[in-house]
């Protein structure tokens, strides 16, 4: 075995940035570290050492797993937990067992950690929600609710992908500090929409754009066809793997949840994006379908380069998408779009009036820059 794939078999069994770099020595900083370990690394796996080989893929999607990592590591040397150790906690339920491996970014309205779960006898690595304060607990039950409903046995495989999948949930601690745990399986080799518009502050080209629109309708579709709205459709929780073009929604806490066409107000909003909220939400009645797909289109126009609070589209994008992206974007949800299948439909009809290069529609490659995912 080469150097290439013995490093990208490391790093792909690698749960997070402390089993690809390790713990730094007693004399040795955590950036100087990190800052050695990935240099050693990325010197074996760059892809410009391997151009017009047979091992030219594999480099490049090890160099981005890389790059991932580096990520992880930079943002827990700011935040001060790099390699933190945290007291060895197991929740033990009816289901399996989650051992605590270490923290992880935190979100919202919850703790998060990485876990190393065993659920009926098979070990699976994942991600822990558990809820900072009591008063979140329904959020978190909200969200199990969302998923376990999503996730249901009549739900066709493709498009269960687009949302993370539940692997347990209950309630941990006393009575008096009771505390919502949402055990999830562990996504890899994902950005958020977040990450990709740090990554291109001046906007990507508008072929990616469509496909992640494209599959981001599709998720929200099996969503609504639920009774379920997300509502809370913002970058940082939309995800999308670059090579093989997957979109997946994560954080369903915000969600309404229904049994009926009828969809109670949301509890609560995504800190930091209240200016992204439609009139209804603000008026704190009942959201719709409508509702997350303006948001949606919020998250196109930002990754575009343009101001989703305005709805400024940029130049650079086609008229006649320009329209169309603007046209979702009403004030009264009466006047928005309110089926996301339907408005697929109508996209890819805009895409085939348009033509070259977007129409007939071709798979493009898509990468995120070193460092970044």
């Amino acid at each position: 075995m080469n150097e290439l794939k013995f490093v990208a078999s490391k790093l792909s069994e690698a749960s997070d940035y402390i089993d690809a770099f390790g713990q730094p020595g007693d004399a040795d900083s955590p950036e100087g570290h990190v800052k050695t370990a990935y240099r050693r690394l990325a010197v074996i796996v760059h892809p410009d050492l391997y151009r017009d080989t047979g091992d030219e893929k594999l480099a490049t999607e090890t160099f981005s797993l890389l790059g991932k990592f580096k990520l992880d590591a930079d943002n827990a040397i700011k935040a001060g937990t790099y390699g933190k150790v945290i007291p060895r906690v197991v929740f033990t339920t009816r289901r399996g067992s989650h051992e605590v491996v270490r923290s992880a970014t935190d979100g919202d309205i919850a703790a998060t950690y990485w876990m190393r779960s065993t659920i009926e006898g098979v070990a699976t690595e994942a991600f822990c929600k558990v809820a900072r304060n009591q008063r979140d607990n329904d959020l978190l039950q909200n969200e199990a609710a969302a998923l376990k409903r999503l996730a249901g046995k009549d739900a066709e495989d493709k498009w269960k992908r687009h949302v993370p999948r539940l692997l347990d949930s209950f309630v941990h601690g006393h009575a008096t500090g009771r505390r919502r745990v949402n055990v999830i399986t562990a996504l890899k080799g994902l950005s958020t929409l977040e990450e990709v518009k740090k990554a291109f502050p001046e906007g990507i080209d508008t072929r990616h754009a469509i496909w992640m629109f494209r599959r981001l309708l599709m998720g929200l579709g099996f969503a609504h066809d639920n009774h379920i709205i997300h509502g809370a459709v913002v970058p940082s929780h939309v995800m999308i793997h670059p090579e093989s073009h997957a979109v997946v929604l994560v954080d369903w806490c915000y969600a309404s949840v229904s049994d009926n066409d009828e969809q109670p107000a949301l509890r609560a909003m995504a800190s930091g994006y209240r200016q992204w909220y439609p009139e209804e939400v603000l008026a704190k009645e009942s959201p719709s379908p409508a509702t997350d797909i303006a948001m949606a289109v919020r998250c196109i126009i930002d990754i575009l380069g343009g101001d989703p609070v305005r709805a400024i589209v940029p130049q650079t994008v086609p008229r006649q998408l320009r329209a169309y992206l603007k046209g979702c974007l009403q004030s009264k949800q009466s006047m928005r779009p309110r089926n996301a299948w339907l408005l697929l439909e109508e996209f890819d009809e805009l895409l085939k009036s348009m033509g070259s290069p977007y129409y007939p529609r071709q798979f493009l490659t898509f990468a995120m820059p070193d460092g970044i995912a």
